[in-house]
């Protein structure tokens, strides 16, 4: 079995300023896609924008979309393709040139054509971790607390663990151990139903001013989520994402006192 409808839209570049723009002209609404550096893209690189035409060309992404994300039937999404920015190092090396967001049905996963063609893995990683997100959303509407985003972080990487193996989940998850995120529960714990997005990105992405780590909520939410799966092996895959987060949180905080 595979999804009824995976749509690929590739959007390709040239030095024209106007055209670029237009690409990204229903993002632009988006404070929080903004702030995230991945509009700022500069037209003046025609040999990185050859390249990145080049690789959507050659590169059959709708085959890789539908041979990563199986065995799950009947849901429709698509998948948007678009450039990273050459001049951001962070998402270049830090994410390995892909970074990837969805907004309702949609997946727009930003590539660099430098590093996609030894990041395949990534690729598929992405998808299937923003997939999850298309599918959570659809279920849980907002607005969201801190509880609930982190949760629905854990469960997209609980999806790749489950779907591609333990070995494709993101860095993101990983980033911290034990010693470090229980520094952060009393936090966490003080403000689990909190919707202030200024609040929760901090806590999820990592604050030099607050001296919150690097993807500290992405670390807490994907232990939070890995611990609920170890004590529910037999519930089906894609019916833990319609369990509340407060119900997975539960599993955890029993977790937690039975090691105490």
């Amino acid at each position: 079995m595979v999804i009824i409808d995976v749509s690929i839209k590739k959007h390709f570049l040239n030095n024209n300023k106007k055209d670029f723009q237009s690409i990204y002209s229903n993002l632009l609404e988006f404070k929080a896609i903004k702030k995230m550096g991945l509009l700022n893209f500069e037209l003046t690189n025609n040999d990185y924008i050859e390249e990145y035409n080049s690789l959507l060309k050659e590169t059959n992404f709708h085959n890789i979309s539908l041979s990563t994300i199986k065995n799950i039937k009947g849901f429709a999404f698509i998948v948007n393709i678009l450039p990273l920015p050459q001049n951001n190092s962070f998402y270049q090396n830090e994410m390995n040139g892909i970074v990837a967001y969805t907004i309702e049905r949609k997946i727009y996963i930003h590539i660099s054509p430098i590093k996609f063609i030894n990041n395949i893995n990534v690729f598929e990683s992405l998808l299937i971790h923003e997939f999850q997100h298309v599918l959570r959303n659809f279920l849980f509407k907002s607005p969201k607390s801190l509880l609930d985003v982190l949760i629905d972080e854990g469960l997209s990487e609980l999806f790749v663990k489950e779907m591609l193996g333990e070995d494709r989940v993101n860095n993101w998850a990983l980033k911290n151990d034990e010693c470090i995120l229980s520094n952060y529960y009393q936090i966490f714990f003080e403000n689990i139903l909190c919707t202030d997005k200024k609040f929760i990105s901090e806590f999820l992405n990592g604050s030099n001013d607050k001296k919150i780590p690097l993807w500290l909520g992405y670390s807490l939410g994907y232990r939070i989520v890995d611990a609920f799966r170890k004590k529910n092996k037999g519930i089906d895959l894609i019916d833990i994402i319609k369990i509340s987060s407060s119900d997975i949180l539960k599993v955890y905080e029993n977790h937690k006192r039975i090691k105490q």
